[in-house]
């Protein structure tokens, strides 16, 4: 009786780890934002997930707009929703879901829109953007890596400004670190459209000194229900893509 009783239970706890929470115990780091990011951190490289069970575990809530820790919380994920205490979390607000053996600190930043045209062609011919109409711009300056001297980031778009005589209209997220220039995102089109790329948040996810920059392709009110996200980080001393949702 005792053999066929410790059977039973082993079945049970089978069931338990296989099935209703396979990502609570496999020590690997999870992030999610909006409908469309939902990412795994495992052996040192992020992925998307290819399917979500119905109960993740608790997760740290961040809002994005200010890298403060609004909750911690049980999450369940039912009919493509993300719910917390019965209430779907992209209905609360600009929030990334995280949770790992590592914390994430935010590092604040400030966009300055004072770009000059000078500064702004020359991040365009850097970067090779051919275009010559003058797009709008906006400016982060910010230290990336943790060595004292400020990176330059620059959200270039004119695809809001419908004008007869622009044939391309487009949007770019790039960084200047020196002398050297790096195109994060482009997207071009030949019809004006609204949802430029934009930093959504900066992060130091391996608490190495070096931050991850999370761009959002915005919409008009940088809603992160539908918007598209990219992650950066440095390798080889250069940004590179580290997973997105396209």
């Amino acid at each position: 009786m005792k053999k066929y009783l410790i059977i039973v239970i082993i079945a049970i706890l089978y069931i338990l780890f296989a099935f209703v929470a396979p990502d609570l115990f496999d020590g690997n780091s999870y992030m999610f934002i909006g409908k469309k990011a939902h990412w795994v951190y495992k052996k040192g490289e992020w992925s998307n997930m290819t399917s979500l069970s119905k109960n993740l575990g608790k997760f740290n809530i961040y809002d994005m707009s200010n890298g403060e820790l609004i909750d911690k919380t049980n999450l369940y994920y039912e009919n493509g929703k993300l719910l917390s205490k019965g209430d779907n979390i992209l209905d609360k607000g600009f929030y990334m879901s995280f949770k790992g053996k590592s914390s994430i600190e935010f590092l604040s930043y400030k966009r300055n829109y004072d770009v000059n045209s000078k500064e702004i062609l020359d991040v365009m011919k850097n970067v090779g953007i051919k275009n010559t109409d003058i797009p709008l711009a906006s400016k982060i300056v910010i230290d990336l890596d943790d060595d004292g001297t400020d990176e330059t980031i620059y959200e270039l778009y004119n695809s809001t400004n419908y004008d007869e005589n622009i044939k391309t209209y487009y949007t770019t997220v790039c960084i200047k670190d020196g002398n050297q220039y790096t195109k994060l995102t482009y997207k071009e089109d030949n019809y004006t459209f609204y949802n430029n790329y934009l930093v959504a948040a900066i992060i130091d996810f391996t608490n190495d000194g070096n931050y991850e920059i999370i761009v959002g392709e915005s919409g008009i009110s940088f809603d992160a229900r539908d918007t598209s996200y990219f992650m950066f980080g440095i390798k080889d001393n250069k940004y590179v893509k580290l997973v997105s949702t396209e």
